[in-house]
C-alpha cells in the first residue's frame, strides 16, 4: 500500500510540475517540420519527373527500333517505287511503293495522330506508340532508300531518332 501512495504522490507531483514546451518553441518546431516536408515534396516530384523522362526515352528508343525494323523489312522488298521532287544529292522523296503486305501504290506517310502508315494501314498497332508521335523522311536514289525516323512527344520534344539506309532487292 505504501508503494501505491508513493506513486500517486509522484503522479501528483508530475501534474503539478508546470514545465513543458512554450508556444514559441512549438511554433519553431512546426516551422522546421514544414520546411522539411516541403523539401521532401520537391525531391519526390523531381525524382518522379526524372523517372518519367528516363522511361519515355527508353520507350521511344524501343519504338524507334521497332519502326526501323518493320519499315526496313517492307522497303527491302518494295517494287515500283514512285518518287516526287528532289531533295539534294540526287535523292528524291518517296511518294508510293508496291508492297507484298500493303499492295500497289502504298503511300508511306505519318498520319495526323503521328503514326506511320503504309497504304493507309498502320505499320504498327496504335498501342505501341504510347502517346508518342513519329516523323519520317524517306528518300530514294539508285535503288537505296534513305530513312530518318524521329520519335517525339506531342509537345514536339524529341525523344529518339534513327537514320539508316536500305537497298531494295527488287529494285
Amino acid at each position: 500500500m505504501r508503494g501505491i501512495k508513493k506513486s500517486r504522490r509522484g503522479l501528483r507531483g508530475k501534474l503539478a510540475d508546470r514545465r513543458g514546451f512554450t508556444l514559441s518553441e512549438m511554433l519553431v518546431v512546426l516551422a522546421i517540420m514544414s520546411l522539411v516536408g516541403a523539401a521532401i515534396g520537391v525531391g519526390i516530384t523531381a525524382a518522379a519527373r526524372a523517372y518519367r523522362d528516363v522511361t519515355d526515352a527508353a520507350e521511344a528508343l524501343s519504338l524507334c527500333g521497332t519502326i526501323s525494323t518493320e519499315l526496313a523489312d517492307e522497303l527491302r522488298f518494295a517494287r515500283d517505287v514512285k518518287v516526287v521532287g528532289g531533295s539534294g544529292e540526287d535523292a528524291e522523296l518517296v511518294k508510293t511503293i508496291t508492297s507484298a503486305n500493303y499492295g500497289p501504290d502504298a503511300a508511306v506517310v505519318v498520319d495526323e495522330s503521328g503514326q506511320l502508315t503504309l497504304g493507309g494501314k498502320p505499320l504498327l498497332s496504335q498501342t505501341v506508340y504510347m502517346g508518342m508521335e513519329a516523323k519520317l523522311t524517306l528518300t530514294y536514289a539508285d535503288g537505296v532508300f534513305g530513312v530518318t525516323i524521329t520519335i517525339h512527344r506531342p509537345d514536339e520534344s524529341q525523344l529518339a531518332s534513327s537514320e539508316f539506309s536500305v537497298r531494295a532487292l527488287n529494285g
